[in-house]
């Protein structure tokens, strides 16, 4: 509908892969973007915001999702180079204060070609900090995430680099003696000393 041919849309289809692929073009909409966590190399959004992306970002992801087809995810990573684009699965993202990451699937758009990284048996899989960062201010767990985040910066929490994984994250808390319930962090002896006094 769009096009005067089949072949004109594929080459416009050929062209706008190509656009995106322009150094610098990409990274510079996601320095744009109002929303999302912004890395030296990448752009993470959680899927609540995308209609706030930029428009070039927005086709970027539609072009991925032509490649990949339908599926569920909670983040998108965008790689600054315009090249490479990923939907992160995080299924208990709302109610985990550090959800684990099931897979990721990771778009390669110049060749239309994708693979897939499945931690869903993991032992150890990545997390999540900083819940915040991803989702639209007027999100209506913003804060709630927010004081989560800001009760761990103040606790020292989220400054050492070996957090990104469960494994490294519940170490941390085993050695410290904290715990989290729901998205507050508390002393993880509590109980057992309420208990021992009424004993």
């Amino acid at each position: 509908m769009l096009w005067p041919s089949y072949k004109a849309s594929i080459q416009a289809g050929t062209d706008f892969l190509f656009e995106l692929g322009k150094p610098g073009a990409i990274q510079q909409q996601c320095k744009l973007s109002l929303v999302g966590k912004k890395l030296p190399d990448s752009l993470y959004v959680h899927r609540t915001a995308e209609s706030q992306l930029p428009p070039l970002l927005r086709l970027m992801i539609l072009a991925a999702r032509q490649i990949v087809g339908e599926l569920d995810y909670d983040l998108i990573k965008i790689a600054l180079d315009g090249k490479k684009l990923s939907f992160l699965r995080y299924p208990s993202f709302e109610d985990s204060p550090h959800p684990e990451l099931a897979y990721s699937v990771r778009v390669f758009l110049p060749t239309a070609s994708y693979g897939i990284k499945n931690f869903s048996d993991s032992e150890n899989p990545p997390i999540l900090h900083r819940k915040e960062s991803f989702i639209d201010p007027l999100h209506p767990r913003y804060a709630e995430f927010a004081r989560l985040s800001a009760q761990e910066e103040e606790l020292g929490l989220l400054s050492r680099p070996d957090i990104g994984m469960r494994k490294g994250w519940e170490a941390l808390l085993n050695e410290r003696g904290l715990k989290l319930m729901g998205h507050v962090v508390a002393q993880a002896t509590a109980q057992t000393e309420s208990d021992a006094e009424t004993s």
